[in-house]
């Protein structure tokens, strides 16, 4: 920062700063910055730009959604039918019997 852009944030803080506070302020932003870069993208050893975790995340799951959409329709309807037979197969006989209890527990 310029002798400027140290009075102006001196003036914006206040007047009750000292210069050493002022210094220390201005060390702790600019670590705070670095760290903040460091972490939203790093570079690796041959230079690159490697993604942040969050960033790999969404890319991840942008991967994922592209290939949910290459399937077809009818693959859907597919799992949804065998889900829903499944389902029956076996509730049913639990249900059956759930209410066989009731019947007989009401004399019926």
């Amino acid at each position: 920062m310029g002798n400027q852009q140290n009075k102006k944030l001196k003036q914006l803080i206040g007047s009750s700063l000292d210069e050493n506070r002022l210094e220390q302020f201005k060390l702790q932003l600019d670590d705070l910055t670095k760290t903040i870069k460091r972490l939203i993208s790093e570079e690796d050893e041959r230079g690159r730009i490697r993604k942040g975790p969050v960033q790999q995340e969404i890319l991840d799951r942008e991967k994922l959604l592209a290939q949910l959409e290459k399937q077809s329709y009818w693959f859907n309807y597919l799992v949804a039918f065998i889900g829903s037979v499944a389902s029956t197969l076996v509730m049913h006989p639990i249900y059956y019997q759930d209410t066989g209890n009731d019947c007989k527990s009401r004399g019926g």
